[in-house]
């Protein structure tokens, strides 16, 4: 079988696509220092059973990457432009129309 959907993912992109699942979730940026990783998750919408979803996902990656620490953010953009809301950094995941390994989700 072909290999083509199980490329080797960092770290932060691992944490990006383990939001991919989530339907509200529409980008996630991770910029590290050090130990620290910071995660900025971007939806569209104030939802609480999409913030529930995410906080839950973000527990299980506090759970599987034991040796950082982390700072997660969850942003509702409210018809904002992605540049009114973060000016740095491409994210490590974002939604499309159609994901070439949609099961790729590690986490």
């Amino acid at each position: 079988m072909a290999e083509a959907c199980m490329p080797t993912l960092t770290v932060e992109e691992s944490i990006g696509r383990a939001f991919s699942d989530i339907p509200a979730v529409e980008r996630v940026h991770v910029f590290q220092r050090g130990e620290l990783l910071n995660v900025f998750t971007i939806v569209e919408d104030d939802d609480e059973s999409a913030f529930d979803q995410i906080y839950d996902r973000e527990r299980s990656i506090i759970r599987q990457f034991r040796d950082f620490h982390f700072d997660f953010n969850v942003i509702a953009r409210r018809g904002r432009s992605i540049p009114e809301i973060l000016s740095f950094g491409a994210p490590v995941w974002q939604r499309r129309e159609s994901d070439p390994c949609p099961n790729a989700n590690s986490i």
